[in-house]
């Protein structure tokens, strides 16, 4: 790299919409200009657009002027090195290239959400067969006291569905087992206790007689005490009052006497409810553990994989993994690091990141860069591990990074930018702030006033208030009726300018686009992200015929099948338990024969006549999805069926007004922004199940302590659970005010809210708007509490944004020649293979469907569905005794772990090609996770006359299935030994 270069090491804390990409973009430029190598340049992001907007600004950059085109041929030619990605792409290139050495699977993959909650429910399962019922039963009732008012199973992945990462995260016994209750009265001291309370002179009226309010809260107590619900002794309100201190209770004094009487009680009740809370938290711990054990065998077993899983992975190994190494392996060094978005950095990513950061720094300067740019204020995603106090703690780790902030916004207009001055440079002030006052402190602190750079930018603010709803209509159903007429409006007022209509959660997302797109406003909506192709008739009724081949006694999917266009050609026309069993039998078939993209296709194409042009499309978007669906299939089509509805597929046509949570608006800008869900209360959501502790010298650390989500009554018992309490609260407030600064910050000239009618709005994010903007007017129904700006704005900026002039097009030499082979791998079957000669896939185009092929199909089929042969099986096929014998557990040895597949399927790439089939038989012998043996069976149901040369003829065929098992489970060919069973003559060839 030239001597004229010398980069100092930077962190920008960037506020939205001041340009943190363009600095990023300009550092990656720099370092081209400097000479370096784009191999050696390291820029990370955390989505794959933001990671492609960065290549695209720095391509455009590098086009635009004429004197950087020697670079941009420089870059283009080197395109290929690149190293501008995700942190997740990052870790799998590096996992990839030290499997063996972090010990994942042979083979492994990352899989989708659908399949992980798969595997997560087999893992469930496979812990409570191993555990037995009961014992799971118990740790179920000690979580969930009472009744289990759902299957053991939903229950159970509910808990680590939520708690599993975090069990992960800190798996140390004495994290979550730490709280020692105190030492119990007897029961004899109880009893004690409670006979002392009637030995009290309780309060009495001016007439004489006992105090009836007095008198009812020591017969509860008393009561409540005798039968142990010491939580409810805990909500009297004499209690409470003695709990916080206080001198009287129904205006007479509570004497010391009286606290002497009950401190024994309240002793007691803590240290119940401490015991009781301590063993709920260590069954949470103990589930999370054996499911752990089943979930991670699982995953090696299969080689399924999420992200995170990589990342842990190398997380555990950082320290052990030499850098030069892992530059070998990329086939590249890292010398320069420029990390976008680092507030969103969690723990386990970090720990990856950190050592090659440490480097850096090490020599930084002249050979070496490091830039990190983010923005507290937009750490949104802390529920996903996202740690912005890792971000804080860089600069004291390196003192000589130089600290930038940027606060002047190059998206938002001026009246924009002062909404958002008011909302967040006030907080501490703001009344609606006061009862999370140290949380809204904290975050103030953190923000800098907002500029506008584009000064003259026209813009409009308004905060109104929704209508009261119908005698018949939910509240937050009327709010967001009011926010589709709003948008309605809107739309018409500024054709063609960009509308984003944010909101916190899904459901919302589904009943805007529900509103705007009825008939009485017709409004053109997309989903972020897309929406299921299930939100068109065609496809719903498919789904309901791939439902009804796993489930054919549902008659709900067999009515909708049989009464759709679907129906007729499927042969389901009338609504008989036999016709339905042989439709979804014939569904199945297709699906195991074709695969499900052939089968999605031929149902499309028959029922592409009645369908509209979108539902045409949705069609081919299913048949699309079936064919990606094929990598990880299942026999169960109903797997399929989850699979969908967890698909979002965009329309090919954009519309002008999105709707998305404020999640997915990250990273980008509408002209008009519309809030419309701003009732929720900040910060916990009531839904947490655990509550942890952070160490205050290792913030960024794991967490110190955790423990299940305390009540409030016992927060007021015990200190250490009120502190932790309180600091979980306090984060999840400052990530919900980072949510309300992200979604107000996405507006380049409008910006709407809209809040629910209420005399009381509480710590909600409407609360905050309102005591920021509209503090003296209160929240009537219909009434507009604030206007800034022009409400005409549109007219100054004219109907849409003006268009880029064109410019001359240069056209480049192409760097390399157009490749001419084929892109296609080469396929085979096995049973191509028949006879010692290569038969080419085309020449099998022509398939004749004769009698010996049907009857072969059925016989196959039939003995798919059998394991092992005992007494009691009754199979035509199996007539002989030397072909029962042959599919015999007793074959094995008792103590071996052997497994049985059927129906094999398989594809591996061989020199000659990629081999693809189906072994009808696949028996596999394991120590442990690792396969040690394979025996493979092939069924023959020819007619036979010559038993060896026919066994010959078909030795290429078993051959070709020795060398995919050999692949597919990493065994030597001397450890695979396979048979032919020819079932019309009895007759068993090894081979």
């Amino acid at each position: 790299m030239s001597d004229a270069f010398v980069f100092k090491p930077t962190l920008i804390r960037a506020s939205a919409g001041t340009g943190k990409t363009y600095q990023l973009s300009s550092r990656y430029i720099d370092l081209l200009a400097a000479g370096e190598q784009p191999d050696r340049i390291l820029a990370t992001t955390f989505t794959r657009k933001a990671a492609g907007e960065i290549q695209d600004r720095v391509l455009h950059r590098l086009a635009e002027n004429d004197a950087t085109h020697a670079l941009l041929i420089k870059l283009v030619r080197r395109l290929h090195r690149l190293n501008v990605c995700t942190l997740d792409s990052f870790f799998i290139r590096i996992a990839g290239s030290f499997s063996l050495d972090l010990g994942l699977p042979p083979g492994w993959r990352i899989v989708d959400e659908v399949a992980d909650q798969r595997l997560q429910a087999e893992a469930v399962a496979a812990m409570i067969e191993a555990d037995g019922p009961q014992r799971v039963i118990d740790l179920m009732r000690l979580l969930n006291p009472g009744e289990l008012r759902r299957s053991v199973h939903e229950q159970i992945m509910t808990v680590v569905g939520s708690l599993h990462d975090r069990y992960r995260e800190q798996p140390d016994e004495a994290a979550w087992c730490w709280l020692i209750p105190p030492k119990k009265l007897t029961i004899e001291q109880v009893h004690a206790a409670i006979d002392a309370l009637g030995d009290i002179d309780w309060p009495v009226t001016k007439s004489g007689s006992p105090d009836k309010v007095w008198a009812k809260a020591v017969a509860s107590m008393m009561s409540n005490a005798r039968m142990g619900d010491w939580e409810q002794l805990l909500k009297q309100g004499l209690i409470k009052k003695v709990l916080a201190g206080e001198d009287k209770f129904n205006r007479h004094d509570i004497t010391d006497s009286m606290r002497e009487s009950l401190n024994p009680l309240i002793a007691q009740a803590r240290a119940e409810l401490l015991e009781f809370h301590a063993s709920k938290t260590r069954a949470m711990y103990e589930l999370l553990r054996r499911f752990d054990v089943e979930y991670e065998r699982l995953k090696r077993a299969t080689g399924a994989m999420r992200f995170q899983d990589v990342t842990h992975e190398l997380a555990r190994a950082a320290g052990d993994i030499d850098r030069e190494d892992i530059y070998y392996r990329l086939d590249g060094r890292i010398a320069h690091l420029l990390l976008d978005e680092f507030q969103d950095t969690s723990f386990e990513q970090w720990r990856v990141v950190q050592p090659l950061a440490d480097e850096v720094m090490a020599v930084a300067g002249l050979d070496r860069l490091l830039f990190c740019v983010g923005d507290v204020k937009q750490a949104i995603y802390g529920w996903r591990g996202g740690m912005a106090e890792i971000f804080d703690t860089l600069e004291h780790r390196w003192p000589d990074l130089d600290v930038q902030t940027m606060d002047q916004t190059r998206r938002c207009a001026p009246p924009i930018v002062d909404a958002v001055n008011r909302v967040f440079g006030t907080m501490t002030m703001n009344p609606a702030a006061a009862a999370i006052a140290p949380a809204a402190a904290a975050w103030h602190d953190r923000f800098n006033e907002h500029t506008a750079f584009m000064t003259d930018s026209p813009g409009y603010v308004r905060l109104e208030v929704a209508p009261e709803p119908d005698d018949d209509e939910k509240p937050r159903h009327a709010v967001l009726r009011h926010a589709a007429d709003r948008i309605a409006e809107i739309v018409e007022q500024c054709p063609g300018r960009s509308v984003g209509v944010l909101v916190r959660t899904n459901r919302a997302v589904a009943r805007l686009i529900y509103e705007l797109r009825h008939p009485d406003r017709n409004i053109d909506a997309s989903e972020e992200g897309g929406s299921p192709v299930t939100d068109c008739a065609p496809v719903s009724v498919i789904m309901s015929l791939m439902h009804l081949a796993d489930h054919p006694g549902d008659t709900a999917a067999r009515f909708h099948v049989q009464t759709s266009p679907l129906g007729e050609i499927v042969g389901l026309t009338d609504m008989h338990d036999a016709t339905a069993d042989r439709v979804a039998y014939q569904v199945r078939q297709a699906l195991l024969e074709h695969g499900y993209g052939p089968t999605l296709d031929q149902w499309a194409r028959k029922l592409s006549p009645v369908c509209s042009r979108r539902e045409t499309m949705r069609l081919n978007q299913l048949v699309e999805l079936g064919h990606q669906y094929e990598a990880d299939a299942t026999v169960r089509p109903s797997h399929f069926v989850q699979y969908i509805a967890a698909q979002r597929v965009a329309d090919v046509t954009r519309a002008d007004v999105r709707v998305m949570t404020v999640h997915q608006s990250k990273g980008l800008e509408f002209d008009i922004v519309v809030l419309p869900e701003l009732d929720a209360k900040l910060g916990l959501s009531g839904r947490e199940q655990v509550v942890v502790e952070r160490d205050a010298d290792n913030p960024v650390g794991p967490p110190a302590r955790i423990t299940r989500y305390p009540k409030d009554e016992l927060r007021a018992m015990d200190a250490s659970l009120d502190a932790m309490h309180a600091q979980t609260a306090m984060q999840a407030v400052r990530e919900s005010l980072c949510v309300l600064y992200v979604a107000m910050t996405r507006a380049r000239h409008a910006l709407h809210m809209i809040i629910p009618p209420a005399k009381r709005l509480g710590e909600s994010y409407a609360g905050i708007v309102h005591g920021a903007l509209a503090t003296d007017s209160s929240a009537l129904a219909g009434a507009v509490l604030y206007e800034h700006g022009d409400a005409q704005w549109v007219q100054h900026v004219g109907p849409s944004e003006p268009a880029a002039a064109p410019r001359e097009v240069k056209t480049l030499t192409p760097m390399l020649a157009a490749s001419r082979h084929d892109r296609m791998i080469p396929r085979q079957a096995p049973s191509q293979l028949e006879g010692g000669t290569s038969v080419d896939l085309n020449r099998m185009l022509q398939l004749h469907a004769g009698g010996g092929r049907a009857y072969g199909t059925g016989v196959h089929e039939r003995l798919a569905k059998i394991e092992w042969v005992d007494a009691s099986t009754d199979e035509p096929a199996l007539k002989y005794e030397s072909i029962r014998a042959a599919l015999r557990r007793d074959r094995y040895p008792a103590d071996q772990n052997v497994s049985v597949l059927r129906e094999r399927p398989f594809a591996v790439r061989l020199d000659s090609g990629l081999l693809t089939g189906t072994i009808d038989r696949l028996v596999i012998t394991r120590e442990g996770e690792r396969a040690t043996a394979a025996e493979i069976v092939d069924y023959k149901t020819d007619r036979v006359e010559d038993v060896e040369a026919l066994a010959e003829h078909y030795r290429p065929q078993i051959e070709a299935y020795r060398k995919a098992v050999g692949v597919m489970y990493d065994l030597p060919a001397e450890k695979i030994t396979a048979k032919l069973l020819f079932l019309s003559v009895g007759r068993v060839v090894e081979m």
